[in-house]
């Protein structure tokens, strides 16, 4: 009696996957001597059917009915009168079965199997428009590159520090890569679901995040040839500073959580300073046409690998020169290297701060210049690769940009 309730929700989940099931495949069935193999009835049985051998706990009983379901499945395979039978209807009924014999073990299990079988199914049209139209062999080539760095490459190295690296953890500079490479990935895809409305601000959010500086410097170039787009290419160039920043933030949470929490006001300066001159930037651009907009690799694995090695080569330089010459040796080399790369000089800041070499003050003051003297370099580059009005609307941002991670800073 104690088992009754167990069994009769078992049998629920059981049954009522499979009908959802079947009730799928019996649109697709067809009618006729050509019709599919299984509909709702047979789709229930087989569910229906899985979890009572659960419940017997008789292998024999078990194997014996999975060797008749495949059975009726390749029968029904070789019958099919079809140019192109398929076997997702056999594959289907198959895995009805087996998820019936675990709704008498694990029913939520069992329940998220059957709505995830039957979800797959229906969306058949559209997984085949996106599999052979949506998406391009590029797209698919860097999809399986970051789903190698993260799931295959990522596991296997080693998660310690190494001498040889400048006393750097190699596994959390490859997921710094990782991070890297999957937020390029989410701007492209954002580009790619949001059209050309707003296309320069979501391209330059995208390439941000790979390089701001140099985004800078290819708006201007084409502020120059295009004068009277230099509003929408502004905007563009504030927005890949926003992306880059909001990046800085992200390299800080993987490398130490606590290094974020102790320089939060000077990162939240910093993002609502980029975000509202982007915000103002974008409000003020005209419409960009479709033709406008850049083309671009969904990531670029050479960026982040070097970014890597940059990290890897500045956090040494810049650790060697604080046990020298003290904290202020940390300030003046996260200035110069944030000229460079911003997200590098914010983790050299980080992974000082990790390891007990400066204070949280030390930290603040750090991050504040460092922004500082990234936000000019680009204002330099603006000025020199754009025109007057490109140079004078970056650079009103950048200023915003400034001024409130000073107000941060000061708190």
């Amino acid at each position: 009696m104690e088992n009754i309730p167990s069994l009769f929700a078992s049998c629920a989940a059981a049954l009522g996957g499979s009908i959802l099931i079947g009730i799928e495949r019996e649109r697709h069935k067809g009618a006729g001597p050509s019709r599919a193999l299984a509909g709702v009835r047979t789709f229930a049985l087989a569910g229906f059917s899985g979890v009572i051998a659960s419940h017997l706990a008789q292998p024999a009983v078990t194997l014996a009915g999975a060797l008749f379901i495949a059975l009726l499945g390749t029968i029904a395979y070789y019958r099919d009168r079809g140019g192109d039978p398929g076997v997702t209807t056999e594959i289907a009924l198959f895995l009805t079965y087996l998820l019936g014999i675990a709704a008498g073990t694990n029913v939520q299990l069992a329940a998220a199997g059957f709505v995830v079988v039957a979800c797959l199914l229906a969306g058949k049209t559209r997984l085949h428009h996106f599999a052979t139209r949506t998406l391009s062999s590029v797209e698919l080539r860097d999809g399986l590159l970051l789903a190698a760095a993260a799931l295959v490459v990522y596991p296997l190295i080693p998660n310690r520090t190494m001498p040889y690296l400048a006393h750097a953890n190699p596994n959390h500079l490859w997921r710094l890569v990782v991070l890297l490479m999957a937020l390029q990935a989410l701007g492209y895809i954002a580009l790619r679901l949001m059209g050309p409305r707003f296309g320069m601000a979501i391209a330059g959010l995208a390439s941000g995040v790979v390089s701001s500086s140099s985004t800078m410097g290819a708006m201007g170039a084409r502020s120059r040839a295009e004068p009277q787009y230099a509003a929408a290419y502004a905007a563009a160039a504030l927005c890949s500073n926003l992306s880059s920043m909001a990046m800085l933030v992200a390299v800080g949470m993987a490398i130490d959580a606590a290094a974020v929490r102790a320089s939060w006001p000077v990162l939240a300066g910093m993002i609502l300073g980029s975000g509202g001159a982007a915000a103002v930037a974008i409000a003020l651009q005209p419409a960009a046409n479709k033709e406008k907009l850049p083309s671009q690799n969904v990531f670029s694995v050479r960026q982040a690998v070097g970014f890597a090695a940059l990290l890897t080569l500045l956090t040494a330089v810049v650790s060697l020169a604080t046990v020298h010459f003290g904290s202020a040796a940390a300030e003046a080399g996260a200035a110069l290297a944030a000229t460079v790369d911003m997200q590098a000089a914010g983790a050299v800041l980080f992974s000082l701060f990790a390891g007990g070499s400066v204070d949280a003050g030390t930290l603040k003051r750090g991050l504040a210049i460092a922004i500082t003297a990234n936000a000019l370099s680009k204002m330099v580059i603006a000025w020199a690769a754009g025109n007057r009005a490109y140079g004078a609307r970056t650079s009103a941002g950048l200023a915003l940009e400034i001024a409130a991670v000073w107000a941060g800073a000061l708190l």
